[in-house]
């Protein structure tokens, strides 16, 4: 599969740090779940070549970042039924900084849950998704590459912002990780950390 540390030598990257962050998590993610390296790599090796197009909105891939939050006790997570795409976990495109602090701003925009602490500092699941062409948002069919993070809220009280997020709820991760998608994925993964 290769060497998963991330060399950054283009000149472009030095200048910067939104790319280098999500280059970084990428990398850090393949490190940490291999058995994903063999779809990821080459999502990684065209990112570093060609840095720029990872914040371009007309680019046939976006970079988003989401999160599942789960309440202090570890046991329920957060998800929402959105307008367009129907259940998921809280996200959106990555407009600058880092995916971790953008999926902890698009919660709060979309669900308003505050005082979210990160509870991992690499992304728990990390996929690739077609999206449809959307005529009306003037976008083509693309592909978005998610950072989905893990976080802890305090305060477990969502309230859906009613423009993209419909409703939202709390479902025991145990239930989550019955779901065969991205979310069951990541409960998964996040009963094994807090079990062990």
């Amino acid at each position: 599969m290769g060497d998963y540390e991330l060399t950054i030598v283009d000149d472009r990257l030095v200048n910067a740090p939104a790319q280098r962050r999500a280059l970084g998590d990428l990398a850090s993610y393949i490190r940490r779940w291999p058995e994903e390296a063999q779809a990821l790599q080459l999502i990684l090796d065209n990112l570093t070549a060609n840095p720029d197009a990872m914040f371009d909105r007309k680019a046939d891939l976006h970079i988003t970042s989401s999160m599942l939050v789960v309440d202090r006790d570890l046991e329920r997570g957060l998800i929402a039924r959105h307008s367009e795409f129907g259940i998921l976990v809280p996200g959106g495109h990555v407009d600058g900084g880092g995916t971790l602090q953008s999926a902890i701003r698009e919660v709060e925009e979309e669900v308003a849950v505050t005082q979210i602490t990160a509870l991992l500092a690499r992304p728990i699941h990390v996929d690739l998704h077609r999206i449809p062409a959307r005529p009306f948002k003037n976008e083509g069919e693309h592909q978005h590459l998610d950072f989905m993070h893990l976080g802890v809220t305090e305060r477990p009280m969502a309230i859906p912002d009613r423009i993209s997020i419909i409703e939202t709820r709390w479902e025991t991760l145990d239930e989550l990780a019955k779901l065969n998608n991205r979310i069951g994925i990541a409960a998964r993964r996040t009963l094994k950390i807090v079990r062990d």
